[in-house]
């Protein structure tokens, strides 16, 4: 018999903490929100097997493929966003992951990945 995955607890919906943070597009960062979570679903699921695996996600904006993620039961979920306006979205979203995801407000270019393969 398959486990379920932990379900996040109740959470704003995406389109809220958009609204709620004012959080416009940047294009000068290429951002583009994705707000249709079944959308975020098949997108993560092609993805393949995550339960139980590390996973890295580069740009997470609002956090709707981090959503996704989560809900595939990975293991550990490390976030990394140059732009600090998501960050009130994501530390809430890494507090109701239950210590599953780390936010890393960094640029990806100089961030170092190989920190995070030696905490796993």
């Amino acid at each position: 018999m398959a486990v379920r995955p932990p379900r996040l607890p109740p959470l704003p919906a995406l389109r809220d903490f958009i609204n709620i943070y004012q959080l416009k597009a940047k294009k000068q960062l290429s951002q583009n929100y994705l707000m249709d979570m079944n959308l975020s679903r098949k997108l993560v699921k092609s993805a393949g097997h995550l339960e139980g695996a590390t996973v890295l996600e580069v740009g997470p904006g609002p956090g709707g493929i981090t959503r996704a993620i989560l809900e595939r039961n990975c293991r550990r979920l490390d976030v990394v966003e140059i732009d600090d306006r998501f960050l009130p979205a994501l530390e809430l979203l890494a507090e109701a992951s239950v210590g599953r995801m780390s936010v890393h407000n960094e640029d990806v270019m100089k961030f170092d990945v190989g920190k995070l393969w030696e905490e796993a």
